[in-house]
């Protein structure tokens, strides 16, 4: 088996458990502090390609991968939602994506906050292209913004 153990997301343990890999994990993890990234390649076997549980991330360019091997907790194929991997993950903080790549063998991105923490997530580019189930997932206590406001520049894609 690829995995040990349950685990379930902080304010929703009633909706959705998985499984804790027992090899793999995220690429980047940001769950306070601040990071800034200009460019480079993450990827995570079995995992998400950056997730973001709190503080600040800014993203500048990159590639980021996330990738599942199949299963979520329930022992059913990976569907779209807090059990699967993405290329994005976020729970809680701040992120700011102004450019890069998100996707890989799991899905583009999925925010979500917490009934403590809002997610806040500002894409003004980047491409979110995958194979798993969804581009791009937006779930409760998430504020999530595509492009400025009269900026009919934008460059984001989703497919």
């Amino acid at each position: 088996s690829y995995y040990s153990t349950f685990y379930t997301v902080d304010g929703h343990s009633g909706n959705w458990s998985s499984k804790v890999a027992k090899t793999g994990g995220h690429a980047v993890q940001v769950d306070g502090g601040k990071l800034t990234v200009h460019d480079g390649k993450y990827t995570s076997a079995l995992g998400n390609g950056i997730l973001v549980k709190g503080g600040t991330a800014v993203i500048n360019d990159g590639t980021f991968e996330g990738n599942d091997i199949g299963l979520s907790g329930d022992g059913k194929n990976t569907i779209a939602g807090a059990a699967a991997s993405y290329g994005f993950k976020m729970y809680g903080g701040t992120v700011t994506i102004n450019d890069g790549s998100f996707g890989g063998g799991g899905s583009g991105a999925f925010v979500m906050g917490t009934d403590s923490a809002t997610a806040v997530a500002n894409i003004y580019g980047g491409s979110f292209d995958v194979t798993g189930q969804a581009g791009f997932s937006v779930y409760q206590y998430a504020n999530v913004t595509f492009g400025e406001e009269g900026d009919s520049n934008d460059k984001t894609t989703v497919k």
